[in-house]
């Protein structure tokens, strides 16, 4: 009876240590950036910067300045281009973590195929309009969030998520896509 009853409060003790260590936080979660949540739109005002969505389109192929000529990138999925205002609200910021995130968890790093269209650095006072361009699947496009930070590991500093529900829609329901979207034109950036 006496090894029963060990085998089972070894038993007992063995799930509770599984349990804490799974329910724990991680230490990278806890000195992880803070969301600040806004919408398509508005200006969503973090700790260090602020930044508005003004606009998201949807191509299959997108046509982009080349030294003296036009050169149009293809792609298996979808190209996003984000036409957005950012600025440094208390000190100068060096803006890393640029991301699409999809509805189901997928994230989506500003694509380095096509060229930037939004500088890194950003000063106090002086607003930068400009676009970001990404490469998504198609599965997506509808119900994701644009995150902007300094960096995903900056203690305590905040990442801007901005819910990208304000996009163009094609009669089905789904994001109004073009055939081609031509960016070697300058266009409203």
């Amino acid at each position: 009876m006496r090894v029963l009853m060990g085998v089972v409060v070894l038993g007992v003790a063995a799930l509770l240590c599984y349990g804490l260590q799974a329910s724990k936080p991680r230490p990278v979660d806890l000195a992880r950036t803070v969301p600040v949540a806004g919408r398509q739109g508005e200006t969503v005002r973090g700790r260090f910067l602020a930044g508005r969505v003004d606009k998201v389109e949807f191509a299959r192929n997108l046509k982009v300045p080349f030294d003296r000529e036009a050169r149009t990138l293809t792609t298996d999925g979808l190209w996003v281009v984000v036409t957005l205002e950012l600025e440094a609200m208390r000190q100068p910021v060096v803006l890393y973590r640029r991301t699409w995130n999809g509805p189901s968890g997928l994230t989506f790093h500003e694509s380095d195929r096509a060229p930037a269209g939004l500088p890194t650095g950003f000063m106090v006072g002086q607003a930068s309009r400009g676009r970001l361009v990404f490469e998504i699947r198609p599965e997506a496009a509808s119900g994701a969030s644009l995150h902007l930070s300094r960096d995903w590991i900056s203690r305590f500093d905040s990442e801007l998520r901005i819910d990208l529900d304000a996009i163009p829609r094609d009669p089905a329901g789904g994001p109004d896509v073009v055939d081609t979207l031509d960016l070697s034109l300058g266009g409203d950036a």
